[in-house]
């Protein structure tokens, strides 16, 4: 998929002109620009989590210890990569190569086993804990059985949505550039109240409504979603707040 090379101030930038608030060209003082990418990581942040707008999957990798029940997930943690919002798949790959996929379950499921600690050659079954440790901003994945070999575990997850800085590149999929500035612009609306006419509110709304059901249908394309799973919720209608 093509790639849109774009730093966070210019996004910003394009925001503010969109609303008005900077003729093109011109420079955003420091305030605006850090308001406005607050917005974009905020907005950025939930979108990763939205079914529908995340781009592609990504794999990740890590070789296990054997008897070892738990990794952390973090930058800082055993998978050293930012923790996922979602796993979609799992799988113990063998020195061969091979790969066999094991169950994604949940808290209730994982402790109903009446032994944590039973081990077995590979693991049947992954429980990915979502809730963060406070003091490391880490996530816990869970394996059952315990493995006693040392095979490699893949997790599957969504894209990395990487968070955005003033003067950082990020190369965004074709399509979401458009997106990305009508949203950034509505989520802005409210820091300027009254300096934004209601025609443009509402010319906003309607034009970033279209632009992210143009890359929703796109993702649904490309990822091969099943009819409605790109869509967390009906998309607004025009005027009203968007995500």
């Amino acid at each position: 998929m093509p790639t849109i090379a774009v730093t966070g101030q210019q996004m910003v930038n394009s925001a503010l002109i969109i609303l008005g608030i900077l003729e093109a060209g011109g420079v955003p003082s420091a305030s605006e620009s850090q308001d406005g990418l607050y917005e974009l990581n905020g907005m950025w942040n939930a979108w990763g989590i939205d079914n529908g707008l995340i781009f592609g999957l990504q794999s990740i990798t890590k070789a296990l210890t054997a008897a070892t029940a738990s990794y952390t997930v973090g930058p800082a943690g055993a998978f050293a990569t930012p923790a996922p919002s979602k796993i979609f798949q799992a799988f113990i790959v063998a020195s061969d190569g091979s790969r066999n996929e094991i169950e994604i379950v949940n808290a209730e499921r994982y402790f109903a086993h009446n032994d944590l600690a039973a081990s077995a050659v590979t693991p049947d079954e992954v429980y990915p804990d979502f809730n963060v440790i406070s003091a490391t901003g880490l996530v816990t994945i869970y394996l059952w059985p315990v493995p006693s070999t040392t095979p490699t575990l893949q997790l599957i997850t969504g894209a990395e949505f990487t968070t955005w800085t003033l003067n950082g590149t990020y190369f965004v999929p074709q399509g979401y550039l458009d997106a990305i500035q009508y949203a950034l612009a509505w989520r802005l609306i409210p820091r300027f109240g009254m300096v934004v006419p209601q025609q443009i509110a509402q010319e906003v709304a309607m034009l970033g409504e279209k632009s992210e059901l143009r890359i929703r249908e796109m993702n649904k394309n490309n990822r091969m979603l099943q009819p409605g799973a790109e869509m967390l919720q009906p998309p607004p209608q025009p005027g009203a707040p968007r995500a």
